[in-house]
């Protein structure tokens, strides 16, 4: 019972800071990758293979994310830190299959960037933080669900997965995807997910790449590529903030 009740408050803080937590993996993923990466053992096809199916994760990650915000109702699936919020319970669409479906996309998008490193100690890194860090935010939200909704929320908790999609549960989402919340809400996450792939990139290069003049191609074509979705996040930003989306 101590262990639970300890566990519930290191969920409570993990919860506050949860989008804060994963920069440390960006400070780990330094020496890891320079030490432990397979990119200068591997031939060009499988290294590019192997990359390609890092990038394709994440993007199911991201599409996963956009599908659970945009057809969910306000109040829930948001980005609160201080305090949970629930104004309903979810238990259509992609929560008919899985109760946490956000956090499912997070680790889907992480591991993707991991696999990307071609540093398979990062991807058991990056898999262990996740299962502890959420471990501990879902028992903290789940408390809180079951006190607010009680017996409901334990019918629908004892019928629907935690973590890992029981799709042939799913019932159609009570509300239609709306593209205008995904670019309200979306725009930093997606933001997130793509510097989080340019900055392991040049990492790659940086320690495996010995030619100065290739480096520094490849360096302002992250440069470029950063610009735009930096723009494009501020752009939507700013029409969140005058209300226009």
């Amino acid at each position: 019972m101590r262990l639970v009740k300890r566990m519930k408050k290191e969920g409570s803080i993990l919860f506050k800071y949860r989008g804060q937590i994963p920069i440390l993996l960006f400070l780990i993923s330094f020496p890891l990758i320079e030490q432990t990466s397979l990119y200068p053992c591997l031939s060009l096809k499988y290294l590019n293979t192997i990359q390609y199916i890092g990038v394709t994760i994440s993007f199911f990650g991201v599409i996963l994310r956009f599908y659970t915000i945009g057809t969910t109702p306000d109040g829930t699936s948001g980005r609160n830190r201080n305090y949970q919020i629930a104004e309903h319970l979810n238990k259509t669409g992609i929560y008919s299959i899985v109760r946490h479906p956000l956090y499912l996309a997070n680790f889907i998008i992480w591991f993707g960037i991991s696999v990307y490193s071609l540093s398979y100690i990062l991807v058991l890194i990056i898999s262990m933080f996740f299962l502890i860090l959420y471990e501990r935010i879902i028992l903290t939200e789940e408390n809180y669900l079951i006190e607010k909704y009680s017996s409901e929320f334990t019918s629908y908790s004892q019928d629907t997965p935690v973590f890992l999609p029981s799709f042939g549960k799913f019932k159609k989402s009570n509300n239609k995807l709306s593209i205008k919340k995904i670019l309200k809400q979306e725009y930093s996450s997606t933001l997130s997910t793509v510097l989080s792939f340019i900055y392991i990139d040049i990492l790659l290069k940086y320690f495996f790449t010995n030619h100065l003049q290739e480096i520094e191609i490849i360096t302002h074509n992250h440069v470029f590529i950063s610009v735009v979705f930096i723009m494009i996040a501020i752009t939507l930003k700013t029409l969140k903030n005058f209300k226009i989306i």
